[in-house]
């Protein structure tokens, strides 16, 4: 089989949380819904949900960060763990959030101040709320059953 520049550009996956108000499955379901990202699992009420866009790959340099991002060393030869590697996996792979227009306070994906990725502070606040888990782990579904932080050679 050959391997095609389509298959790796822009393949992009849409996850709804479990905690979003137009989920009304069980966590058995939605645990079904995370493996193959079928919507008619969620039994989606009339409103629309909250969609969080995310690339199924990061390139090399990505993952390389993410590793480099969990640990660093303090001036007194300290290690200090920092975000852990599936908030930097789908820091680095959260490129938009689809908020129904009809939200009128929804949340809004933007850039960190400090690189391109998606805001720490959202980020955290997406941890908070327990929803962090379940974006990796359907990100890494989407990719292959098994599979972490999987890269792409560049070319």
């Amino acid at each position: 089989m050959a391997f095609t520049n389509s298959a790796f550009n822009d393949s992009r996956i849409r996850v709804i949380a479990f905690q979003d108000d137009a989920v009304t499955c069980d966590r058995a379901d939605y645990e079904k819904y995370l493996e193959n990202l079928d919507e008619t699992l969620l039994g989606l009420k009339d409103v629309a949900p909250t969609r969080f866009v995310m690339r199924k790959f990061l390139d090399q340099r990505e993952v390389t960060g993410v590793m480099d991002s969990m640990v660093s060393v303090a001036q007194d030869q300290s290690m200090n763990v920092k975000l852990s590697s599936s908030m930097e996996e789908v820091r680095r792979a959260l490129v938009d959030i689809e908020t129904p227009a009809e939200v009128q306070d929804g949340l809004v994906w933007k850039k960190d101040s400090g690189d391109k990725w998606a805001d720490k502070d959202l980020v955290a606040k997406l941890n908070q709320y327990g929803i962090i888990p379940d974006l990796a782990t359907a990100r890494k579904n989407a990719m292959g059953k098994g599979k972490g932080l999987e890269l792409v050679k560049k070319s």
